[in-house]
Formats: structure tokens, sequence, C-alpha cells
């Protein structure tokens, strides 16, 4: 969604990660300069970066000392997190698997307090119209992709698709897609091995 919302709003993206260092000087390094400087070219909303702060569950919380000081560790990096979001001149997307564990940590009151929370759920119940439209709407896509990667997608291929995935359109769906463009790909590579090759008459 965060890299939906970049390309829609022309915003380039700084990202930090679960395999970035995010203690407290890993996210003032990123974050905080992303959030403070903005192009200075641009005017209104122009100029604007998105940062997204990927799975904030996982910040390790703990002091100076001990597993505080562990390499690659975070601490001080939510706190740190924290007034970034009391000073950014920028967007920020935080991202978070468990919602309800980042909301245990200590620093997390003051991030959620100036955060727009947005949970992401799926459908509860598969008659309603919403979820009706919703499975329209994504056959129609899962096609559109099918064409641009080369291949026609019958119902009830999609049909399949979608009831294996759920929900589930970028680690499931699309894979699928992938993997049929893949054999069907190797199929035509196979395929063309064993056409014979015409040789003419004065070339042998």
């Amino acid at each position: 969604m965060a890299y939906a919302i970049s390309g829609e709003m022309g915003w380039p993206i700084v990202e930090m990660n679960a395999s970035d260092q995010r203690n407290r000087d890993g996210v003032r390094r990123v974050a905080l300069m992303a959030s403070l400087y903005r192009d200075i070219s641009g005017t209104g909303t122009e100029g604007l970066r998105l940062i997204l702060i990927d799975e904030a569950d996982n910040f390790f919380e703990g002091g100076e000392g001990g597993q505080g000081n562990r390499v690659g560790g975070d601490a001080g990096g939510l706190s740190e997190l924290a007034r970034v979001l009391r000073v950014s001149r920028n967007p920020i997307v935080i991202t978070m698997n468990d919602f309800y564990e980042f909301r245990r940590k200590g620093a997390a009151r003051e991030v959620l307090e100036n955060s727009m929370v947005i949970e992401f759920k799926p459908y509860r119940r598969k008659n309603d119209l919403d979820y009706r439209s919703y499975r329209q709407r994504l056959t129609r896509r899962l096609q559109q992709i099918g064409e641009e990667e080369g291949i026609r997608l019958s119902q009830d291929q999609i049909q399949a698709i979608m009831d294996r995935n759920g929900t589930d359109i970028r680690g499931g769906m699309i894979n699928d897609i992938a993997g049929m463009v893949a054999s069907t790909a190797d199929v035509m590579r196979r395929d063309t091995k064993k056409t014979p090759v015409r040789r003419d008459a004065e070339h042998i």
C-alpha cells in the first residue's frame, strides 16, 4: 500500500526495513534526516518523500546496557521513531504484523497518538456485496496481469487461483500466475528444441 501511495503521488520512498539496524542512531540517520529535508525545488506536495518504516512491531526496545547494546539491536529506536513523527515534514507509513504486540511496547503509545491507525482485515462474509464486487474487480485485474505476461487465463483458472489464496494477492495469486508463466515458457522451450530444422539441399 505504501508503494501504491508513492506511485500515485509521485513521491520517492525512503525505506527502513527489518534487515536494517533500527536502534536510535539508525532511525535518526535514515528516518529523521529524510523527515526534515525536502527537495528545495518542490512546492506543495512536490518535493515530498514517503518514509516507510516496515515491521515496527519487531523493534527491540531496551536500555543502553545489556541486550540493548547487541549488534544490530533496536535499543532506543522506538523512542526515536516517536520523535520523528513529531517533527516530520514528510508523510510516514509504519507497518506491523501484530498491532497488539506493538501496543505493549513502552514508546508505542506516543507513536500511536501521532498516527492514524488503519487495520487491513479480510472480508468476513463472502455474501456481502463489497466482497462480490472485490471478486469481480480482482478477476479483471488478474486477467490483465496474465495478458501482460503473455498468457490467457480462463475463468476457471482465475476462480481456482482466488479460492486457493483467499485474500493473499501479492504472495499467493500473483505468484501463482508467475509460476504459470514460467511453466508455459518452459514448455515452449522444450517444443522449440523438438522442432526439426529445415536444411536446403544446396547447403547439404
